[in-house]
């Protein structure tokens, strides 16, 4: 319309085609990303990410709109409010995450699933609330008068996996306030594994005590070294028999200085504790126990664990001695058998874990925990 209001020119405007694009793209193949109609999946992420971090490494349609869904549909945000000096910090990614991507038609919608390839056999803990120190296994920034409903409804395990809270003699804790000297105990989803975690208070400070204790082998503090390990002890059984102060840093290494997470123990290996503080290191020396006979206790198995009523030991062979104790030490249970099969009864424990010792007649034996379920 002119300015006099006298001309008049009408223009037709023609609509273009909407873009219906929604595909992600892994930034430098940092990830893979795989489609399937309206379904999509981002693998190869690492526990431990933020959900930012994600982000950063995926490209969106430049006339696509991404949320950030949980399983319920539910916004997630990528930022929370750090307890420890109330500012925010990011979301980790935990439990189920989606990358919901709507192209500028608002048809094509593509869900991608965020897939850390967790396995049954995971044992661990993450959260947005506390700082969960992978490497020390503590939970950190728990505030006083903290309660155990509150405490685990802030932490997400590794998949299904069972989270208890365990007092220091190893009984379970299921309600009140959790105290400084409580565990976190995780047992994976197949029940193979159980990863304990130590609690740490806002304002903490770190420990600078670094030693090795344990109930197996012999420990000579003096000297720095473990010995009457078992020919053929697996690197995680040996581990598992190892007791290093709460929040210290524990890695065993082969000759050559570096890490050694499988296999067996041999007695060219070392095992090195960190103090919390990271400012006292002691090295120890390993000293195997040759043995006269070697019974094959791979083949025992033991289950169901966790386990509520019958204990199963299989696979025995010969005259054997079975013992259960308490985290403290305290003797449970003792029973010596011809049989290949043991029916241990452990319902009238408390729900909590246990140690469990098989010793054959030739003095080889196997240790492993058990979790007493309710």
């Amino acid at each position: 319309i002119s300015k006099d209001g006298k001309n008049v020119t009408k223009y037709t405007v023609e609509l273009g085609a909407l873009d219906s694009n929604a595909t992600l793209v892994a930034v430098d193949d940092v990830y893979t990303i795989d489609i399937d109609g309206a379904k999509g999946t981002i693998s190869g992420i690492p526990v431990g990410v933020t959900i930012e971090e994600v982000l950063d490494n995926v490209e969106v349609p430049a006339l696509a709109v991404l949320n950030i869904l949980d399983a319920d549909g539910n916004l997630v945000a990528l930022q929370a409010l750090d307890m420890s000096d109330s500012t925010n910090r990011k979301v980790m990614l935990m439990g189920e995450v989606y990358f919901e991507v709507i192209a500028q038609d608002g048809t094509t919608i593509i869900t991608y699933q965020l897939d850390q390839g967790i396995l049954s056999s995971d044992a661990w803990v993450t959260s947005n609330v506390y700082t969960v120190n992978q490497e020390n296994l503590t939970i950190n920034d728990v505030q006083e008068e903290t309660t155990v409903d509150i405490l685990l409804s802030n932490l997400v395990p590794s998949g299904n996996a069972l989270m208890k809270v365990y007092d220091k003699a190893g009984y379970q804790r299921d309600s009140g306030y959790v105290s400084v000297d409580d565990v976190v105990g995780v047992t994976s989803e197949d029940g193979s594994k159980t990863v304990t975690y130590s609690l740490r208070q806002l304002g903490y400070v770190a420990s600078a005590l670094a030693w090795a204790k344990s109930d197996v082998y012999v420990v000579d503090e003096s000297a720095h070294s473990i010995s009457e390990i078992p020919e053929n002890t697996d690197v995680s059984e040996f581990l598992s028999n190892i007791e290093i102060p709460g929040g210290a840093y524990l890695k065993l290494m082969d000759a050559d200085g570096a890490d050694k997470e499988s296999g067996v123990i041999l007695g060219t290996d070392k095992l090195e504790v960190t103090s919390e503080d990271q400012s006292t290191v002691v090295t120890y020396t390993l000293n195997l126990l040759v043995s006269v006979h070697n019974w094959a206790m791979d083949n025992m198995k033991v289950y169901p664990n966790p386990v509520s009523d019958l204990l199963y030991i299989e696979g025995l062979e010969g005259r054997c001695m079975i013992e259960l104790t308490s985290m403290t030490g305290q003797k449970l249970r003792s029973v010596r058998t011809n049989d290949p099969i043991c029916e241990l009864s452990v319902s009238s424990l408390s729900a909590g874990m246990y140690i469990l010792k098989v010793t054959d007649n030739h003095l080889n034996f196997k240790v492993m925990q058990v979790v007493k379920s309710e």
